[in-house]
């Protein structure tokens, strides 16, 4: 069997460690991976005390003992770590960054009340994960990040034999790795609030001659599965969550969630890294094109001639008299285009079906800037 691929967790408070610990390995029962925790015996190496911590960390995690990282799990606050008071998750961030292992990090007293200001603070190489993993349920995205970001790895140590994808543009590259070359002009489309991951790519892929390939390939995926997670997955647009997917097909929430009529759509179900079956999304392009070429004008159309039946419609949240069509970022309820507002600054330009509904606007855009 080969070696245990490993799950790092830095987390300063032994209670809270011990709780996102066990979440963690109750999701690992069946997977090559197992979680181990920052130092949690002895360091192993011998570093410069009066050294700066990332110069430190840097040096422990470059021990052979660490190789097998595939992803880091990180509390925000850190500073009670042994050895490492007054630690904070940008340091580990910084080291994780320079050694290509991806990061996500968590909070123990996430503020609810404000979420559009925490949806903000996602992108640019670190995941934000939705919930404090603290039981097995909530610790699952955790497992998904870790097999997404090996799956990626693996796709991409294939693509990049070929020489003349390196120098193609990063959503060529994902495009493929996804295996729909057709979708790379919508993939690019979600390049507008990534600035710093694309300067990271494109310096990457100048500097691809001057390092070895495997700390190529594992850089590239880890930036790579950032864009993929916190803009394609994350906005919906050319991917639709169970959510979006109602309100675009005008198929009712409780009705989409029979399984007779979600499985008319199983065709264009989003199968690649980060998938997961909790929260499933569909192919937005692979459904309209299926209705193009059979003849329905609408989902609704589709569904309802396939089960021969009429099929409760999907209303908007603010307003029932409406029907929906479009997706709440923040309250993750369907929302239709007159009881909402788009172009919000941070949205990627790919991602027209995500908007905010107008009372959730007006509640907390001033206070955010958008």
């Amino acid at each position: 069997m080969k070696n245990k691929k490993k799950i790092l967790l830095f987390e300063d408070t032994k209670e809270s460690l011990k709780k996102v610990r066990k979440a963690i390995e109750d999701n690992l029962s069946k997977e090559n991976i197992e979680c181990i925790v920052f130092a949690e015996n002895e360091f192993k190496t011998k570093t410069n005390l009066k050294a700066t911590y990332e110069k430190r960390i840097l040096k422990e995690l470059e021990d052979e003992y660490y190789k097998d990282v595939i992803l880091i799990v990180c509390d925000r606050a850190l500073s009670l770590t042994e050895g490492y008071q007054g630690l904070s998750e940008v340091i580990v961030s910084s080291v994780a960054s320079q050694l290509g292992i991806p990061v996500c990090l968590y909070a123990r007293g996430l503020d609810t009340k404000n979420i559009l200001a925490r949806q903000r603070e996602w992108g640019n190489g670190r995941i934000v994960l939705r919930n404090y993993p603290k039981s097995r349920v909530e610790a699952r995205e955790v497992v998904v990040l870790a097999k997404g970001f090996m799956e990626l790895k693996k796709k991409i140590e294939v693509l990049l034999k070929n020489k003349k994808i390196k120098t193609s543009p990063p959503s060529d590259i994902l495009a493929k790795l996804l295996g729909h070359p057709e979708y790379n002009v919508q993939i690019a489309l979600y390049d507008i609030n990534e600035p710093k991951l694309f300067s990271d790519i494109n310096s990457l892929r100048n500097k691809s001659g001057k390092q070895d390939l495997e700390k190529l390939n594992r850089k590239f995926s880890c930036l790579l599965g950032y864009w993929l997670y916190n803009s394609i997955i994350r906005f919906p647009g050319l991917l639709l969550n169970e959510v979006a997917a109602a309100s675009y097909f005008n198929i009712s929430q409780s009705e989409f969630n029979k399984k007779n009529v979600r499985k008319l759509f199983d065709f264009a179900l989003y199968r690649g890294p980060f998938s997961n079956l909790e929260y499933p999304l569909w192919w937005r392009g692979l459904i309209d094109n299926h209705l193009l070429n059979s003849g329905y004008k609408k989902e609704l159309e589709f569904a309802e001639k396939q089960l021969k039946r009429k099929v409760q419609q999907c209303q908007c949240s603010v307003d029932s008299k409406k029907n929906a069509g479009y997706y709440c970022i923040v309250t993750n309820k369907p929302v239709s285009f007159e009881n909402s507002f788009g172009n919000i600054k941070f949205f990627p330009r790919g991602a027209n079906l995500t908007r905010v509904s107008k009372n959730k606007y007006e509640e907390d855009g001033p206070w955010v800037n958008i």
